[in-house]
């Protein structure tokens, strides 16, 4: 057959694979690109301290809005005379042991 590979792909097959392959990869890096920038900027998630910064927080840190933190899964272990102190997660509501940042 004319314009057939010896498997029987032709090479119009070829080349829509391969622009497939290429939109899937594409998709897919923008997909953890998006991700990792979510998670970069610093938005806090419940019952996560990862790489959080409370004091850049307070409208949930916040001496203020202890409801909104308690939300999130979070609980204030002491005050060591900071603004802020420091937060640990919630057992009952994340079901971890209780850790600090």
């Amino acid at each position: 057959m004319l314009g057939s590979e010896p498997n029987g792909i032709t090479n119009r097959s070829w080349k829509m694979l391969t622009k497939m392959k290429i939109v899937l990869a594409a998709a897919l890096m923008l997909g953890t690109a998006g991700e990792a920038l979510a998670r970069g900027a610093g938005a806090v998630m419940r019952c996560s301290l990862a790489g959080i910064n409370t004091e850049l927080h307070g409208a949930i840190f916040g001496k203020k809005h202890p409801d909104v933190a308690k939300a999130y899964g979070f609980v204030k272990l002491s005050d060591k005379g900071g603004k802020h102190g420091t937060w640990g997660l919630d057992a009952s509501m994340c079901g971890h042991t209780l850790s600090s940042l």
